[in-house]
């Protein structure tokens, strides 16, 4: 489990589980507006439900959102990047995800390791300097603002 303060003082959690008996990947959000979870990983089974109002439990939620099965890996996702990421090598122009996101993504999970193997001591990931954050920045306005 991972415990963080995100830049704009919001707390959050990031935990995973390796001794569940099922296999598929359970994510959560909780907020002040209610909170949003998905169920399974491949359509058509798979689904995400939406609790936002006080009442007893209530498995179903409030909402549920089923997805079309589309083909592909990670539930049709993966075919969806790697047509994004061809697309963006033959012709450039905006892109869906940011590498300054997966950056930091990828420091947290780095940090909260090395937290996890240097006694839970908390580490700050650091930032980008300011040209590696022009660039993208620059690069997801499009070419002309380079």
């Amino acid at each position: 489990m991972m415990l963080m303060q995100l830049d704009n003082g919001v707390f959050a959690s990031y935990e995973q589980c390796h001794y569940s008996p099922d296999g598929w990947r359970n994510y959560t959000v909780i907020g002040t507006e209610g909170r949003i979870e998905n169920f399974g990983d491949v359509p058509p089974e798979a689904v995400v439900r939406l609790w936002n109002k006080r009442h007893d439990y209530s498995p179903q939620g409030d909402m549920q959102c089923e997805f079309l099965d589309t083909g592909g890996s990670h539930g049709g996702a993966d075919p969806k990047i790697v047509a994004e990421f061809v697309r963006y090598l033959r012709y450039g122009g905006p892109i869906a995800t940011s590498p300054i996101a997966a950056r930091y993504a990828v420091a947290a999970g780095c940090l909260a390791t090395r937290s996890l193997r240097s006694g839970n001591v908390p580490f700050d990931v650091p930032p980008l300097p300011d040209h590696i954050l022009e660039y993208f920045t620059a690069e997801a306005a499009g070419p002309a603002t380079r």
